[in-house]
């Protein structure tokens, strides 16, 4: 699983989970970084699902991983 962390603040001094993060959600440069997380997270299964050599290297360190 791939659980990617971006920044829609643009303001390191902005704690997580305050309201002041919830407004920063809300706005242009957030949705911009959004999307291009989106756009990662798109390309990468796009490869994935292209190189099955990859599929099973990802699959063989996740299955050999301990949790």
């Amino acid at each position: 699983m791939i659980h990617p962390y971006f920044d829609v603040t643009n303001d390191p001094s902005i704690a997580g989970h305050t309201r002041e993060l919830g407004e920063s959600t809300l706005t242009d440069y957030a949705k911009d970084q959004m999307k291009n997380t989106i756009a990662a997270l798109v390309l990468t299964a796009a490869k994935v699902i292209q190189d099955p050599k990859l599929y099973e290297e990802i699959k063989y360190e996740f299955d050999h991983t301990e949790k």
